[in-house]
């Protein structure tokens, strides 16, 4: 009887407290010391309490996230799951600048970091609205970014992961974040049907 309590014991330790079933082909971790499909509760046991949380809009999924420092900027770091555990990680930047080139200096740094770790990019560039702006703001990439005329991109890929980094701009506030996607967990869609 002690015997099988304690392998009952041991199971529930494991479900609990221990990576998802997505570790155990001894991969390396997703995300820092995390896999896809991991509890809510070991992301939270890991970072502590966090300082947001709340649900998606479109999607049947809710997050927690942190203020963090990362490569020497201010940033939140956002944790979402759905139904099937972790799915996908988010660094959103929150430094303010007064010149808008630096937004630029801050894609570059973070993009080398990404560089280091993950290899080439899949895809990588700049998106134009048109040509007749990316000729006019050819020497003032910031101002451009910042009228949302231009967007510069990077994606890495591996076997697990998609691995993003964006900087764009939306009524005139520049955003630069890091997204982490799951390649095979995908939270459900909300139906909205029923509102028509």
């Amino acid at each position: 009887m002690k015997r099988i309590l304690s392998m009952v014991l041991m199971a529930l330790f494991i479900c609990l407290f221990l990576p998802s079933a997505y570790a155990e082909s001894n991969t390396e971790p997703d995300f820092k010391t995390f896999y896809w499909g991991d509890a809510q509760t070991i992301v939270e046991k890991s970072n502590g309490t966090p300082d947001y949380t709340g649900v998606m809009n479109t999607q049947v999924a809710n997050y927690i996230a942190y203020d963090v420092s990362l490569l020497g900027m201010d940033a939140i770091l956002v944790y979402y799951f759905c139904d099937d555990g972790l799915f996908s990680v988010r660094y959103m930047f929150q430094e303010e600048h007064s010149n808008e080139d630096a937004y630029i200096d801050d894609y570059q740094t973070v993009k080398s970091a990404l560089d280091k770790k993950y290899g080439t990019t899949l895809l990588e560039g700049e998106n134009w609205s048109n040509d007749d702006k990316k000729e006019y703001y050819a020497n003032e990439k910031g101002k451009a970014v910042l009228y949302g005329f231009l967007e510069y991109y990077a994606y890495y890929l591996n076997d697990r992961t998609e691995v993003d980094l964006t900087m764009n701009s939306d009524n005139y506030d520049i955003s630069l974040a890091i997204n982490y996607i799951s390649n095979d967990i995908k939270p459900a869609e909300k139906d909205f049907s029923g509102d028509l």
